[in-house]
């Protein structure tokens, strides 16, 4: 195989690792959007029930969660921060592969 075969697969490679990866981070990113969107709708819940409360002091009043959806979103940030790095380490290796074939 020459040189340039060799450099056009890897790349190849690169770019199919690339599109899984994308391919994960856009079913995470669908997933949080869904979150924050409740978040969102959970926040504005709190907003009017904490005003009805500051019109009416008396009136007893529960909040709608907001802890558990902020965890939640976290950890699908995190888990897309480690496929991010994963993908960086892959193409970081290709790179380095590649520039020890041409040396």
């Amino acid at each position: 195989m020459n040189r340039e075969h060799e450099e056009a697969t890897v790349e190849k490679e690169v770019t199919i690792e690339k599109w899984v990866n994308l391919k994960d981070i856009a079913e995470h990113l669908s997933v949080s959007q869904d979150k924050i969107a409740l978040l969102e709708s959970n926040f504005e819940i709190n907003r009017q029930r904490i005003a009805d409360k500051c019109k009416d002091p008396a009136t007893t009043v529960s909040l709608e969660d907001t802890d558990t959806l902020l965890l939640e979103i976290g950890g699908i940030i995190d888990d897309i921060n480690k496929i991010i790095k994963a993908n960086n380490n892959v193409v970081s290796e290709k790179k380095t592969s590649k520039s020890l074939r041409n040396a």
